[in-house]
């Protein structure tokens, strides 16, 4: 889960041919002609940072009493995406989403528009159409842009690709309006919303304080709009973790069919992948679930659909933060073990162990790095596989590492 000390204001190759990347792979990032394929080794240093200097560079604007700028972050967390190269990327602390037109190439480089704010000198918090509290996860599709607001436990959706500073939302989704807060359980409601994804014209949202992601079939065009599937819950109106029965009572262990508290979602709109942090896993359905309810298919980070311990193995998770595939490969944020772990291929099996560590040299350690460096991460909690690339939120540090394929 997210560091309880921080309280929000309000990835041997599967196949030697490259492919094309999906266009909505990514679930939440835009579409990409670059290869989807990144090759990484463990313990591989980062060859750009964003949000500081340089990689010696950790300090939050805020907590340093500074203004925020158009090259700083402040805890950023949640999926980035891409559209025509562009970059978007959340700055949750700053209240902000800021855009680049390219992913960087060079450190300290400064983002050209922000949502959330009028300016880049600004971090209010806001609940209008134009405001944001706590932004975490962006994403992009069907020519739409969606922001999971965890403080405001609501979505912003953009009907078109914005393209001016501060630019308003078109709709909310866990409010009614604008104008009229909402935190609760039911089929228009949302608490603490944390990820999001847009895939094949359908809205998906990690609903995480009510342990289920909602699904709408089609991304919503008024305000307000009910979702038409759940997973995680037996109905739209059970919001308790790891409740199979729907007494509201969590039961002793997990099943297929739930969750306790899910932070991220990807998909393609052929397969769905959830990061279900307080169960320690990651729940895989290998094709689009059509039903509430519907169990998972596949499990990482433990055996069996029955066990939820954490672990430092290349088997085993720590509050799972963050999910995400180029269609090939899988990609985790595995938070409290302060690193990110690969699968060169889409697991095929239970408690398939990962390839690649990145953040540490070996799969048992999980030190956490709060000085700085290329190497390590305190909390990362944000992905985005773009081409060659892999992009990494680093929370605690107040950055986002880049890192180059091999």
């Amino acid at each position: 889960m997210r560091p309880l000390w921080r309280v929000p204001a309000s990835l041997v190759l599967a196949a030697l041919l490259v492919v094309p990347l999906l266009a909505a792979c990514g679930g939440g990032g835009g579409g990409s002609e670059t290869p989807a394929y990144v090759s990484l080794t463990n313990g591989q240093a980062a060859s750009v940072v964003i949000g500081q200097a340089d990689f010696s560079g950790t300090s939050n604007n805020q907590g340093g009493g500074l203004t925020p700028a158009t090259n700083t972050l402040s805890n950023p967390w949640g999926n980035a995406a891409t559209l025509d190269g562009k970059l978007y990327l959340s700055d949750g602390n700053n209240n902000r989403v800021l855009r680049f037109d390219a992913i960087p190439a060079a450190n300290d480089a400064s983002a050209t528009l922000v949502l959330g704010q009028s300016s880049f000198t600004t971090a209010a918090l806001g609940t209008a159409a134009d405001g944001m509290a706590d932004p975490l996860t962006v994403a992009i599709g069907s020519g739409k842009l969606a922001e999971a607001e965890e403080a405001n436990s609501r979505v912003l959706i953009w009907n078109a690709i914005p393209s001016a500073n501060g630019q308003g939302a078109d709709v909310v989704v866990g409010w009614p309006d604008f104008s009229t807060p909402s935190t609760g359980c039911s089929s228009t409601e949302l608490s603490a919303s944390q990820g999001v994804a847009i895939a094949s014209g359908k809205l998906l949202v990690a609903d995480t304080s009510n342990s289920r992601v909602l699904i709408w079939n089609a991304v919503p065009t008024a305000s307000g709009a009910a979702a038409d599937l759940v997973l995680g819950q037996v109905d739209l109106n059970h919001c308790t973790g790891n409740d199979a029965d729907g007494n509201n009572v969590s039961d002793a262990n997990p099943t297929a069919a739930t969750m306790d508290h899910p932070r991220s979602v990807w998909s393609d709109g052929a397969r769905l992948i959830v990061a279900d942090a307080n169960n320690n896993r990651v729940l895989i359905w290998n094709s689009f679930p059509t039903s509430s309810t519907q169990p998972a298919d596949l499990v990482v980070g433990q055996n069996d659909f029955t066990s939820s311990s954490s672990g430092t193995t290349s088997a085993t998770l720590s509050s799972p933060s963050a999910v995400y595939s180029n269609g090939n490969q899988l990609f985790v944020a595995d938070e409290t073990n302060h690193r990110v772990l690969v699968w060169n291929a889409l697991p095929s099996g239970n408690g398939t162990a990962a390839d690649t560590v990145l953040g540490h040299t070996t799969f048992t350690d999980n030190n956490e790095s709060t000085s700085g460096g290329s190497d390590g991460f305190s909390y990362p909690a944000g992905l985005l596989a773009y081409g060659t690339q892999l992009l990494v939120a680093d929370y605690n540090n107040n950055r986002a590492l880049v890192f180059n394929g091999q």
